[in-house]
């Protein structure tokens, strides 16, 4: 009997089953008229070449607190939602309304599904040294099935799918969150804005462990 294997299916074992868009409802209705989550042009290393995801449990455990972000009492996970909600700058509710859209691994291509450390790219940003410039993992150019390693390390990662991805591929998950409306609530505002979203969902479950 011949046995074959699928590079696809093996790679899936290493790589999460789901990973998360974190965006606001305007653009989120923008995507809905486009069909497309289009690549990022905020990011000057990998500025138009990928779409910012998360891993939840990743994103839960390891973007809190850390002295490699460089500043006290700041973490990456407040610092995603601020970007995805524009919560300070905007005053337009739809973008003060945060939207997380559930990815299945499943239906992108492994090999344009990347990861970069957190902490690597805050070490290099805060450097001087001009290797750290030409280091193809900041580009965004590690496969995602070397995840397990920055887990196992305790590193908070980043997904990057380098092309867009279709909006019928998504769903939208959980519930709309106007975060301005918890500004009372400033030191646990990850914890109240994480709660109040994924409310309902089995990702809740997560939530509740890990914060």
């Amino acid at each position: 009997m011949k046995i074959t294997f699928n590079n696809q299916n093996f790679e899936h074992k290493k790589i999460p089953r789901y990973i998360y868009h974190l965006t606001n409802e305007h653009a989120y209705n923008s995507m809905l008229q486009d069909g497309f989550i289009r690549t990022s042009e905020f990011d000057p290393y990998v500025k138009k070449q990928g779409v910012h995801l998360i891993e939840l449990s990743n994103f839960i455990k390891f973007w809190k607190e850390h002295d490699d972000w460089g500043k006290n009492n700041e973490t990456l996970q407040k610092s995603l939602l601020r970007i995805a909600v524009r919560w300070i700058h905007s005053f337009f509710e739809e973008k003060n309304n945060l939207v997380i859209l559930k990815i299945p691994t499943a239906s992108l291509d492994f090999d344009k599904l990347k990861i970069r450390s957190q902490h690597e790219f805050f070490k290099f940003k805060y450097s001087d040294n001009p290797y750290r410039r030409t280091n193809p993992h900041l580009e965004g150019f590690t496969p995602a099935s070397e995840s397990r390693k920055y887990n196992n390390r305790k590193e908070a990662i980043e997904y990057i799918y380098q092309s867009i991805i279709p909006i019928n591929i998504t769903e939208r998950i959980g519930n709309t969150v106007n975060v301005p409306s918890l500004k009372n609530n400033q030191h646990n505002i990850e914890k109240e804005i994480l709660t109040r979203a994924f409310e309902g969902t089995p990702e809740s479950k997560t939530v509740e462990i890990f914060i």
